[in-house]
Order: structure tokens, then C-alpha cells, then sequence
């Protein structure tokens, strides 16, 4: 029984102190944006401005001003033989202008995301399945905005 414990507790020693970092997290607080504006669909603005705010950091040195313009698309992906819609496209679009205002600097950028989601029976849940997949288009767009900020500023 006693041998049993210390295996296992070395085991867990051993696991635990594997030394593994998150680098996005090590490398997203090196910069710091000074102000955001945005333009079109507004619930996805104000998300993705969140979280670029969250992950910048108030004592940086390299410091950014970004202009996002969002535009969201919806179209028929497919149908079946009665001709009634059963799956729609939606595609999530931004553009990205970062101003390095450390060096007057200015870089554009555009992204762009593609989700498909199922037409249900009732309404409310075809509305359902269109508002999470534009949560899930937002969150794609989030990252790759920030991925796009880390590997700028790395390259500096």
C-alpha cells in the first residue's frame, strides 16, 4: 500500500513539473493598444474589442491604435430536393488597420471565416444555431487578430 503511494506520488511529481508554458500567453502582454475603433456589426465588435483590451498590457512599451471594419454575410449553402433551405453559410469578414504609433507605422490586414449551420425545424432554434455560430466566427476572428499583433510586435 505504502509503495503504491510513492509510485504514484512520484508519477504526479514528475507530470506536474514538466515545465510547460502557454507562449501566447507569455508573448500577448508585450504590447499595448491605445484605442480601438470599429465599424459595422456591433455585438461582434464589441466582443473582439474586449478581448484584444484584455489581452494587452497597460506597461508596454510598443503601443497601437487599430481600426476594424466587420462586415458578416449570410447565404444559402444548401437545398434539399423540395427546394426549402437546409443549411446556411455564414462568413465573418475584417478588416484590420494596426497604426504602430511607436514608429508611425501603419499595416493592414484583412481576415476572414467561414462557418456552415443546419436550418431545425422551428425558427428560434434555426436563430439558436445562426447566433452560435457567429459567436464561434467571432472567437476565430479574435485569435487570429491577436496572433496577427503577437508575431508584428515579435518581429520588430
Amino acid at each position: 500500500m505504502k509503495k503504491n503511494f510513492w509510485i504514484g506520488f512520484v508519477i504526479l511529481i514528475l507530470l506536474t513539473g514538466c515545465g510547460y508554458k502557454n507562449l501566447n500567453l507569455e508573448t500577448s502582454k508585450t504590447f499595448k493598444i491605445e484605442e480601438i475603433s470599429t465599424t459595422g456589426e456591433d455585438r461582434i465588435a464589441y466582443k473582439v474589442k474586449k478581448f484584444l483590451l484584455i489581452n494587452s498590457s497597460k506597461q508596454a512599451i510598443n503601443n497601437y491604435g487599430i481600426d476594424l471594419k466587420f462586415e458578416k454575410y449570410k447565404s444559402v449553402k444548401e437545398k434539399n430536393i423540395s427546394n426549402k433551405i437546409t443549411k446556411y453559410s455564414l462568413k465573418l469578414s475584417v478588416n484590420v488597420k494596426l497604426d504602430d504609433l511607436s514608429n508611425s507605422k501603419e499595416i493592414n490586414k484583412s481576415f476572414s471565416q467561414t462557418v456552415d449551420y443546419n436550418v431545425e425545424k422551428n425558427h428560434s432554434d434555426t436563430k439558436r444555431n445562426e447566433k452560435v455560430s457567429t459567436e464561434n466566427l467571432a472567437e476565430l476572428i479574435e485569435s487570429d487578430i491577436l496572433n496577427f499583433i503577437i508575431i508584428y510586435n515579435n518581429s520588430k
